[in-house]
C-alpha cells in the first residue's frame, strides 16, 4: 500500500483555523504516473497548463472525494472523458502538470479550497462554500519545488 506523503494539517485555536497544505511536487501529467504515484485518499488537487511563453496557468482547483485524488485526476486529464470540444483541445494538445494534498476529513477540504478560492479569484460571484465550524480560516502552503501559486501565471 502506498504512504501519503502530502497531506493537510489543522490547528484549531480560540475558534479560528490555521491549515498547512503540504503539497507534492508539481508533475508532468501522465495517466500511467498518476496511477503508480498519486494515491487513491480524498484530497483536493490543481492542475496547469504549460503556455507557449513557458508560464503556468492554472486550469484546474478541485477536492477529489469520491474515487480519491487519482481517480479524480485521471478522469480530469483524459482528453476523451470531456464532451467539451474545447475542453478536450485543450487536454490534447497542452502540457500539463498537476499537484494534490490529501484529508480524509470533507469539511477541511472545504475550508481549504474556499480560503484558495477566494484568495485567488477574489472576483468570482459564486465561491464554493467553507465548512462553517469556524470563525476564520488561515492557510500556509509548503511545496518541496518551493512553486505557490499567486493568482497569476508563472
Amino acid at each position: 500500500m502506498q504512504s501519503v506523503r502530502y497531506y493537510i494539517e489543522k490547528k484549531v485555536k480560540n475558534g479560528d483555523a490555521y491549515y498547512t497544505l503540504n503539497w507534492s511536487p508539481l508533475t508532468k501529467a501522465d495517466k500511467y504516473k498518476i496511477s503508480t504515484g498519486v494515491p487513491a485518499v480524498a484530497g483536493i488537487y490543481e492542475l496547469y497548463q504549460l503556455g507557449e511563453d513557458k508560464e503556468l496557468r492554472l486550469l484546474t482547483l478541485e477536492i477529489a472525494w469520491y474515487g480519491g485524488v487519482r481517480s479524480n485526476l485521471r478522469e480530469t486529464i483524459d482528453p476523451y472523458a470531456k464532451a467539451d470540444p474545447v475542453r478536450r483541445k485543450i487536454l490534447e494538445d497542452a502540457e500539463l502538470y498537476y499537484r494534490y494534498s490529501c484529508s480524509t476529513i470533507f469539511k477541511d477540504l472545504q475550508d481549504v479550497l474556499w480560503f484558495m478560492h477566494t484568495t485567488y479569484f477574489e472576483d468570482d460571484q459564486n465561491p464554493p462554500e467553507d465548512s462553517g465550524r469556524y470563525e476564520n480560516i488561515f492557510l500556509d502552503e509548503n511545496a518541496p519545488d518551493n512553486f505557490i501559486w499567486n493568482g497569476n501565471a508563472q
